[in-house]
């Protein structure tokens, strides 16, 4: 499982309208489709 720290500041970048591209990290980083979702 992912850092959570590192999550929060992925979460954080969307904020700023990285959403796009936070998304598609995490889906890099194998995180679940329910993170995506949720961005």
């Amino acid at each position: 499982m992912p850092d959570l720290k590192n999550q929060i500041i992925l979460i954080n970048g969307a904020n700023r309208g990285q959403g796009k591209a936070i998304a598609q990290h995490l889906a890099s980083l194998g995180a679940s489709r329910n993170w995506c979702s949720e961005l």
